[in-house]
């Protein structure tokens, strides 16, 4: 997700965190972070709430 990584470090959350937040291993949330792989829908929105941001902002389709 081409704005996770952005994101989770403008709410002062380390990997760890958000990880245990969304119920994944650190190394999930790593791929995610580095588009190797593409979270579930559920995932995503449950990052879009924890972010405060819209999937669309999350996956680079939009302007917030």
């Amino acid at each position: 997700m081409l704005r996770l990584k952005e994101c989770r470090k403008s709410m002062g959350l380390d990997r760890i965190q958000l990880a245990d937040m969304i119920g994944v291993s650190v190394k999930t949330l790593a791929a995610y972070e580095q588009g190797v792989h593409e979270p579930k829908i559920e995932t995503m929105i449950t990052l879009s709430k924890i972010l405060n941001k819209s999937i669309d902002y999350l996956v680079g389709n939009d302007r917030e």
